[in-house]
């Protein structure tokens, strides 16, 4: 790990790459509004807002959404956080409501945040306010026989966590909370997914782009499993973290797992410069990091009035139910930002734009619809696309052409 020389074993082996998953957290997180470059910090001030994350995935861009607000932020923002998958949706409701619910204080919410975000394991304690939240959140099983799921849940300040969802669908993550397997049995499944030969190239792609010195904290980060300064003591960590595995033990995630993908690194640093931290232990950083982000993003939860709104739909089934009125704080024409993710790779950009553009804002000149692609390099061979495999290989032919790079280039090729 620490060899400067070190090559993903594609390249020694001078093969193609066999990568079995496309990891949902391979971009950093973004302010979906980006006030100083659209509405202005001055003009939203009083401003009220509606955002939707059609597609959230984790709460990272909620997170940073509600962080670029101006200081003293006076209107009201609902915010509508929606995803198919259901454990992805359970799981960050759980998390919202460990965060910004009353109870311990805002830095040790935060750290539990990070843990029930991060970490395979969690201190007996966190694994005990964990449960407790589920009995808050779900109750003793009062929605049986409903068809939809509905709560409203306080927060520290003047907003609310509100939730919508199929009842039957949440059946598979009410079944992991509620389990009872031991830590060794889920350790050892992640350890199984994350050896396992078949997935060599998506571990090898976490590393590809590291430091030495970062690829070994990260090295140490899947060994253990919990996302701390290296130095801290993992011993502690003897409960299961059951929002990421199954009801039987089982690990959900995926081979490459690599936190660091989901945050500006230049930021993670800086942020552990601060705190003293040495740059090498990255994965240290990472967790102050986040942990300044969560605790600003409480804060203003506990400051602003801001509303949260749950939901597990599919995205146009979603749009249709804002169409007819079945969400009160949304109806058509009503949102200042749209957040697609990549819808577009699944259902095109012409269903997408039927589905989402009629939801858009018509008296804000700044409402969009956000989206990107993980698929659209690969019908286009020829485009430089920056998660395009080829670009790099452009590149470095276009560098060899200028006799200031080429012979360097060359050179170190062969290291």
């Amino acid at each position: 790990m620490l060899d400067p020389c070190w090559e993903p074993r594609w390249i020694r082996e001078e093969r193609e790459p066999r990568f079995n998953t496309a990891p949902s957290d391979d971009l950093p997180a973004y302010d979906c509004l980006r006030l100083p470059h659209n509405e202005t910090e001055r003009d939203a001030i009083h401003r009220d807002f509606k955002l939707c994350f059609a597609a959230s995935g984790d709460i990272r861009n909620l997170v940073q959404t509600i962080n670029g607000l101006p200081a003293g932020y006076r209107g009201k923002c609902d915010i509508l956080l929606n995803d198919v998958d259901t454990i992805t949706v359970n799981r960050n409701l759980m998390i919202l409501y460990a965060l910004l619910g009353s109870g311990p204080s805002i830095e040790q919410s935060a750290e539990m945040a990070i843990h029930l975000m991060y970490s395979s394991a969690l201190p007996p304690a966190i694994a005990t306010y964990l449960r407790g939240c589920v009995r808050v959140i779900y109750g003793e099983g009062t929605n049986e026989g409903r068809l939809l799921f509905r709560c409203s849940l306080g927060t520290r300040g003047q907003g609310k966590i509100y939730s919508m969802q199929s009842t039957m669908a949440m059946r598979r993550p009410m079944e992991m909370f509620h389990s009872t397997y031991d830590l060794r049995k889920g350790l050892r499944s992640k350890r199984t997914t994350i050896t396992d030969t078949r997935h060599v190239d998506d571990v090898d792609r976490a590393f590809a782009s590291l430091q030495p010195a970062h690829r070994l904290a990260l090295a140490h980060f899947r060994r253990k499993g919990v996302l701390a300064p290296f130095s801290l003591s993992t011993r502690g960590f003897s409960e299961p973290n059951r929002l990421m595995y199954t009801a039987g033990g089982d690990w959900l995630g995926h081979a490459g797992v690599n936190p660091l993908k989901g945050w500006n690194v230049s930021d993670v640093l800086a942020t552990g410069a601060k705190y003293a931290v040495d740059s090498a232990d990255i994965i240290g950083c990472l967790f102050f990091h986040v942990k300044e982000e969560l605790m600003e993003f409480t804060r203003r939860i506990k400051e602003f009035y801001i509303d949260l709104h749950v939901t597990q739909f599919s995205p146009p089934l979603l749009s249709k139910g804002i169409s007819i009125g079945v969400f009160p704080a949304f109806a058509e024409g009503c949102f200042d930002r749209v957040d697609t993710a990549d819808i577009t790779d699944r259902e095109g950009i012409p269903e997408l734009l039927a589905d989402w553009g009629p939801m858009l804002n018509r008296n804000n000149g700044r409402a969009c619809i956000i989206m990107h692609s993980r698929q659209w390099h690969r019908n286009r061979p020829n485009t430089t696309a920056q998660s395009n495999p080829c670009s790099a290989v452009m590149l470095i032919e276009r560098c060899k052409k200028l006799p200031s790079l080429g012979n360097f280039i060359i050179e170190n090729q062969t290291c």
